[in-house]
């Protein structure tokens, strides 16, 4: 089992939610897929190309997550005990779900921001693989800079409601707004594990909202 160093909490929640996050990990997969794909189909009718590069976000979030849930899964099958001993494949699985959630997150963010330069989004790509290569107590510090992530892009979308007014536009704040509490839950669970499984719950909802406002698009054209 992964650990954080020099904390006393797994960062896979209580114990007795082994094995159930993996099932919360396949479902955020299969959601984050639906969107990506819902995404793309609801570009072809618009046009607009924030439905395109959302739904890419969503696909990098979607490997993320099956990544770390293969990952967990190793860990609780013991699977990991069997391979190339003086390797921990857990830590580095592990950094890759960090990699590919930060790349959907920085594309949601230039996105949300309507930041167009190319190479303001390569410099961003640069400082997040130097925080992954030089990462110390990855955990801690993933979670901080997804929960400022998430903040910007939150309020972003909460100028976009105030200005539009509408349900849609609603939902994609919602969507990011359960995002940002789920990240302040992951931090805290560290002090108090059972807001681990809080945070999965508040993932899980969000990105149904998310969900239901492309279908929505989708319906209405």
């Amino acid at each position: 089992m992964v650990m954080l160093e020099h904390w006393t909490a797994s960062i896979n929640g209580p114990s007795w939610f082994y094995g159930f996050d993996i099932v919360f990990l396949a479902l955020f997969v299969i959601i984050n897929l639906i969107i990506y794909k819902v995404g793309v189909k609801a570009y072809g009718i618009t046009r607009d190309r924030k439905y395109k590069n959302f739904s890419l976000a969503f696909f990098f979030i979607s490997l993320a997550y099956l990544i770390l849930g293969l990952s967990n899964l190793a860990l609780y099958t013991e699977f990991y005990d069997g391979v190339v001993k003086g390797i921990n494949f857990a830590n580095w699985f592990y950094l890759a779900y960090i990699f590919f959630m930060l790349v959907g997150y920085s594309v949601l963010l230039l996105v949300s921001m309507k930041v167009r330069s190319k190479k303001l989004a390569l410099l961003m790509f640069g400082y997040m693989l130097l925080f992954i290569a030089f990462a110390y107590q990855y955990y801690l510090k993933f979670h901080l800079v997804a929960l400022m992530m998430l903040v910007f892009i939150a309020y972003q979308f909460w100028e976009n409601y105030l200005r539009k007014k509408s349900f849609n536009s609603g939902l994609v704040f919602v969507t990011f707004y359960l995002l940002v509490m789920a990240e302040a839950m992951f931090l805290l669970q560290v002090w108090m594990p059972v807001l681990f499984v809080v945070a999965f719950l508040l993932q899980l909802t969000g990105y149904l909202a998310i969900l239901t406002m492309y279908v929505r698009v989708l319906k209405n054209g």
